[in-house]
């Protein structure tokens, strides 16, 4: 039994997750109408993945928005569903200023999924605001202006078979990849799993195993040398090698 098996048994499941973290490739700012219309398809997709629906934590009773009942953070839960953001953002004179406007007033609280707090700092990374202010300083006074990340965080149920899950990681990660490379040249992607960094973990330590033997060997050899020329200091290392050349 791995060791992973044993602590699941005895204490249950951890909990495991899948990210989203988009940058574009074209302007330091990725806190735009065509930002959230990136993460909101990426979103989309994912929620259409058969072993990724099956697996998300679901949200606890109660009607639940359109956009879904997976428990999810992303700059998307500002709104209850798309046609909510089309409509206040899309629609407006003025698309990036509606936006900018809803994260400072909304940042805090989320009507649409049971009235939750909703971190600015869970949504966005690197923002800039009004005041020249950055993350650590800006109060609630400070007025966003850009972001240089929107992240999207997504939990996978704990009581699902841990088989499951990481099929249903395995398979949004296919789906990421299929992603990067669509979204080209404009969007940057970045994405994260659980399974993906115990997979790396795992495939590091098995690449140092030929290592540690290596060094186990030169180890024991220095050792054995050391006490040989220690014991015989009239044999000089160029006439042992001599020897072993004969």
């Amino acid at each position: 039994m791995k060791n992973r098996d044993i602590v699941t048994a005895r204490y249950g499941s951890p909990p495991s997750w899948q990210s989203t973290i988009l940058s574009s490739a074209l302007s330091p700012n990725a806190l735009t109408p065509e930002g959230v219309d990136a993460m909101y398809d990426l979103e989309t997709k994912a929620k259409q993945l058969p072993a990724f629906n099956n697996t998300c934590l679901k949200r606890d009773g109660g009607a639940e928005a359109a956009s879904g009942s997976c428990v999810y953070t992303s700059i998307t839960a500002l709104w209850c569903n798309r046609s909510h953001y089309n409509a206040e953002v899309i629609a407006a004179a003025d698309p990036q200023a509606a936006l900018l406007q809803i994260l400072d007033t909304r940042q805090r609280f989320s009507f649409c999924h049971g009235g939750k707090g909703v971190e600015l700092g869970r949504l966005v990374g690197s923002p800039t605001y009004a005041d020249g202010s950055n993350f650590q300083s800006a109060t609630s006074n400070s007025s966003i202006t850009g972001a240089s990340y929107l992240l999207g965080w997504y939990v996978n149920d704990m009581d699902k078979p841990l088989s499951d899950v990481i099929s249903s990681e395995e398979e949004f990660g296919d789906l990421m990849k299929a992603e990067e490379r669509r979204l080209g040249d404009t969007w940057r992607l970045s994405y994260a799993y659980d399974t993906a960094l115990d997979t790396e973990i795992g495939r590091s330590v098995s690449g140092d195993i030929p290592l540690v033997a290596a060094a186990v060997l030169l180890t024991t050899v220095a050792t054995v040398l050391t006490q040989f020329f220690r014991s015989q200091p009239s044999i000089s290392f160029a006439k042992l090698g001599g020897w072993g050349m004969s």
